[in-house]
């Protein structure tokens, strides 16, 4: 009989072997892929195969954010906020031919918001972009 970790298993450090470790089974998807922070962006930008947060400014114009390929992307999240209160647009783009909400194109999704810095979560299921 197995027994159960004393502390549940929380807070216990996920060892360097399996710290990348992502597994495909359908649509469900294991991923410890760890994350990184694509900065405060200003200007028009390409999110990486290994960036999942950040900030875009748009005081100073439009700023457009291409999404990842959602095939390297299967079942993980791109998540953004604007960080200025301006009219400008948050413009969001498709890697290539997909979709974002059924929506295609360059400019696929456009926000322009003068709420107080406003976020977006945007999910691949790794054939198009949903929010």
């Amino acid at each position: 009989m197995r027994r159960a970790p004393t502390n549940g298993g929380l807070g216990a450090a996920i060892p360097a072997s399996i710290a990348s470790l992502t597994t495909t089974v359908g649509q469900l998807v294991l991923g410890f892929a760890a994350s990184s922070s694509f900065g405060t962006k200003t200007a028009s930008f390409a999110v990486a195969a290994t960036e999942e947060h950040g900030n875009v400014d748009t005081t100073s114009g439009a700023v457009t954010m291409t999404l990842p390929d959602p095939a390297a992307f299967i079942g993980r999240c791109v998540w953004v906020q604007k960080v200025s209160t301006d009219a400008n647009a948050i413009n969001v783009a498709p890697f290539a031919s997909e979709t974002v909400n059924g929506l295609s194109g360059t400019n696929a999704v456009s926000y322009s918001t003068f709420s107080n810095r406003p976020q977006w979560l945007f999910r691949s299921n790794g054939t198009n972009w949903f929010y």
